[in-house]
């Protein structure tokens, strides 16, 4: 499939949708594993708006950073990756504590907590759902040969 083909326009803001959607219910049960108070579909949905604005410079300084260590040191983009996701997260979490401790009305570390619970929750569906997408294309090669 081309990237100008059509279905790429429709399918990427449909991704992006279900993925906030469903990053709005991870955030709930985020908060609900660190022992926080019934956190409501809506205020989920507006802390994760919010965690995304807040984010978005750490994550474009970091892919600007790992471009520049790239191409001016002639590091190897597998060790840079490694170190900028090393930094990455930390930096993350610790921001989107600055942005959870109040709404959710709990302290600033029970807020990283539940940043780092998110991130963990994420990371665990992202796997099961690229594996089974995977398995379903496994399958689909078998039968169509």
């Amino acid at each position: 499939m081309e990237f100008s083909s059509s279905l790429v326009f429709l399918a990427i803001p449909l991704g992006l949708v279900i993925g906030v959607v469903v990053g709005a219910f991870i955030l709930q049960a985020a908060s609900a594993l660190c022992n926080i108070e019934d956190v409501r579909y809506v205020k989920a949905l507006g802390l994760l708006m919010l965690l995304i604005v807040a984010n978005a410079p750490i994550v474009a300084l970091i892919f600007f950073l790992g471009q520049g260590v790239v191409s001016g040191l002639g590091w190897g983009k597998d060790s840079v990756l490694t170190l900028l996701v090393f930094a990455g997260y930390p930096l993350h979490w610790l921001l989107s504590g600055l942005v959870l401790f109040w709404p959710l009305h709990v302290s600033y570390w029970r807020g990283v907590l539940v940043s780092i619970m998110h991130n963990v929750i994420t990371v665990v569906v992202a796997g099961v759902l690229g594996g089974l997408a995977l398995v379903v294309l496994a399958a689909v090669q078998l039968v169509s040969a």
